[in-house]
């Protein structure tokens, strides 16, 4: 039986969490202190619409006169790009739309995204574990692909669309690593390939706060995404099926896992992001000292 995705987009996230997690992305991503409290609300209103009463906005059927406000994807790109103009700055002209590039396309979009998954991941982890009755019901987790993607981790693009593998990148390989340091055995070997199968943990197993920091591409979460760029999700495990897995004795009490506050969160997410974005730095560096043939 599966309940909400982790990273499902009914999943209500508290104010206060997701601005710290945009403000440590940002203070990483986004090196300007003078552009840092404009982009923060920007992403804000990308990530995190919020609801207002206008006067000019009440009808019959909305007596309240709300109202959405926020931004799309492109629209927030947009505004950050005008912030980064306003304060003068200007790439490098070899940077110029690399990653080391502040206004690049792909460092803002990985801004965003980064602050979105992370922000609705934790509200959702946060959700599932605060609730006795719900770690009861559900007191397991079962950790799979939710989108599918063109090179799935574990692969990198070859040549004519071809994917070449990445031994041990993929995650049944991070699930079996997560597993032998995890403090417990509170969790189950990986069922069926990368990208059909899943690995199924109680919400309490430490193999959950292992995932988050087995590669250098690791987000330091204990719950989906793990890694940056990711589409794994999770879903939740009844009591019933957790316990014909093994997992949990008959008429055992559950327990749900630690909840780190947003400040952890943030800080441990400010941390790998930097490592992140230095890693992308140095390969997009040694593309171009690449000598050409």
């Amino acid at each position: 039986m599966k309940s909400v995705a982790i990273i499902g987009d009914s999943v209500r996230k508290p104010r206060q969490l997701v601005e710290d997690v945009v403000r440590a992305v940002v203070s990483v991503a986004l090196p300007l202190r003078a552009s840092q409290d404009a982009a923060t609300r920007i992403i804000l209103d990308v990530i995190d619409p919020r609801t207002i009463k206008r006067g000019d906005r009440i009808t019959p059927s909305n007596p309240e006169g709300y109202v959405t406000v926020g931004l799309n994807k492109a629209s927030g790109r947009g505004q950050i790009l005008m912030e980064l103009k306003s304060v003068r700055y200007v790439s490098n002209e070899d940077e110029k739309d690399t990653i080391k590039d502040l206004s690049s396309e792909e460092r803002i979009n990985l801004m965003i995204d980064t602050a979105e998954k992370v922000s609705r991941g934790a509200g959702a982890f946060i959700r599932m574990n605060a609730d006795p009755l719900q770690v009861d019901a559900f007191p397991a987790l079962a950790f799979y692909r939710d989108h599918q993607r063109a090179v799935p981790r574990g692969f990198k693009a070859g040549p004519k669309g071809t994917l070449i593998e990445v031994p041990d990148d993929d995650w049944p390989s991070r699930w079996a690593d997560a597993g032998a340091t995890s403090t417990d055995t509170d969790w189950l070997p990986w069922e069926g390939d990368g990208q059909t199968g899943r690995g199924v943990a109680l919400k309490s197993s430490d193999i959950w706060n292992q995932l988050g920091d087995v590669r250098d591409d690791s987000l330091g979460n204990s719950f989906p995404p793990f890694a940056f760029n990711s589409d794994f999700g999770v879903y939740e495990v009844d009591y019933k099926e957790a316990v014909e897995l093994s997992l949990l004795a008959k008429d055992a009490k559950a327990k749900p896992a630690k909840l780190p506050t947003s400040n952890e969160i943030a800080e441990r997410l400010a941390k790998k992001f930097h490592q992140y974005i230095a890693k992308l730095e140095s390969e997009e560096q040694n593309r171009r000292n690449k000598p050409t043939a």
